[in-house]
């Protein structure tokens, strides 16, 4: 196509100063494509693919839909408004509103009256990606990217002439498991997700040798704190794990911390005991045992830490957080921890129990030096119960989720 009034360039206006339009669309001569003619003299010849016509402006030509009119004509620097003026349509196709995790496509749907130039991506309110300018339109989105939580994608489409629009949002709830970082004081022995069987036959940290679990149904894992958690809802179920294997210890019996999150089916003021975890089997005589239980009517409904050294003997002077002192709540998440270090000094208390990280107004608790014996290939530590052969109303009554023990009393 060719604009040119045949004359010479000494009177001819520069670039930039005119404007045609096309099905719609103004284009402007911004870098020479149309030739320039004489700011004072008319248009007076057309050429198309060999074709002209001569004549006194204006005048139009009309060549296989393709509209040339000395009328499309502007002398003025300012562009004149573009005639496209209806905006593209947009809808998110993908995620749809709800949980996402791990990497999802989010895409799109467009369209245009002339044609989409591009489709941008938002993720609240800020660019996902690059924008993608041709069709299908989608990115791939790396959710552990973002925090858990809530967020709002859009997308919005964008025409030649620059006219935009913005879909209607879709919210989605990211959740990805969270592996802890490990401690900055202290040395993780043993950590479970708690997720399945297999993370506590395959712990994240530690031994999964000789590890189990005995739930009714098999297997009982079900929404956790973070992920899944093993529930124990019922007597004799529990999980369990060797104290070490002989190579790999998955606890330290003189000093250490065990740490997990625990939701009661319960009140705690219910009159019922129940036993939360236990270091060893309650059932063998002659070992040591450390257990954390919540006690009956005839305890008071307190909690209590019991502890008996390496030749089977109740250390005495066990400690216990009344029952106005701390609150069970059913369905309400807690974290618990347990540390002890039974190389302190005669007099020094050597167990502390946190909830939530703050720790309870107590009474009682061993003081000094305990000898607890040595780690043993045939005793374990029992999750969610006190023994193997345990009855009666010696078992946790909730889901314990996130199992972690250290090898040193840690303070939350």
């Amino acid at each position: 196509m060719k604009y040119n009034s045949g004359t010479t360039a000494q009177n001819e206006v520069p670039d930039g100063k005119y404007y045609v339009e096309i099905d719609g669309v103004v284009y402007v001569d911004a870098s020479g494509l149309f030739n320039r003619h004489y700011s004072n003299a008319p248009i007076d010849r057309v050429e198309l693919l060999g074709w002209a016509q001569s004549g006194t402006a204006p005048f139009e030509i009309l060549y296989d839909d393709f509209r040339i009119t000395t009328g499309g004509f502007y002398s003025s620097s300012t562009p004149p408004p573009s005639g496209d003026n209806i905006a593209p349509t947009v809808s998110l196709s993908s995620p749809s509103a709800g949980s996402a995790s791990g990497t999802v496509s989010v895409s799109a749907t467009a369209s245009d009256n002339v044609g989409v130039a591009g489709v941008q991506f938002v993720l609240d309110g800020t660019n996902l990606s690059s924008e993608d300018t041709s069709s299908p339109y989608s990115v791939s989105w790396d959710t552990t990217t973002a925090t858990n939580g809530a967020h709002v994608l859009t997308a919005t489409a964008r025409d030649a002439a620059g006219n935009t629009t913005t879909s209607g949002p879709v919210s989605v709830n990211v959740s990805n498991s969270v592996t802890p970082p490990p401690p900055t004081v202290g040395g993780l022995l043993f950590y479970s997700t708690l997720d399945s069987l297999a993370s506590l036959t395959s712990p994240s940290t530690g031994t999964g040798s000789g590890a189990s679990v005995v739930t009714t149904p098999a297997n009982d894992f079900v929404t956790g704190q973070t992920g899944s958690g093993l529930q124990i809802d019922t007597a004799s179920e529990y999980g369990r794990i060797q104290q070490t294997n002989g190579s790999t210890q998955n606890i330290e019996l003189d000093k250490g911390t065990v740490d997990f999150w625990y939701k009661p089916n319960y009140a705690h003021t219910d009159g019922i005991r129940y036993a939360l975890f236990t270091i060893g089997d309650m059932s063998i005589a002659g070992t040591s045992r450390i257990l954390l239980t919540k006690g009956a009517a005839s305890n008071a409904n307190a909690l209590q830490v019991l502890v008996w050294n390496g030749s089977g003997v109740n250390q005495g002077g066990n400690f216990t957080v009344a029952s106005t002192d701390y609150s069970f709540t059913p369905g309400v998440w807690v974290n618990m921890r347990l540390t002890w270090d039974f190389t302190v000094a005669s007099g020094v208390r050597n167990t502390h129990l946190y909830i939530n990280s703050q720790e309870p107004t107590t009474s009682g608790g061993t003081t000094g030096p305990v000898s607890m014996g040595a780690e043993s290939t045939s005793n374990y530590v029992y999750i969610g119960n006190r023994a193997t052969n345990s009855s009666g109303g010696d078992y946790a009554n909730g889901v314990i989720d996130e199992f972690k023990i250290y090898d040193s009393a840690l303070t939350p």
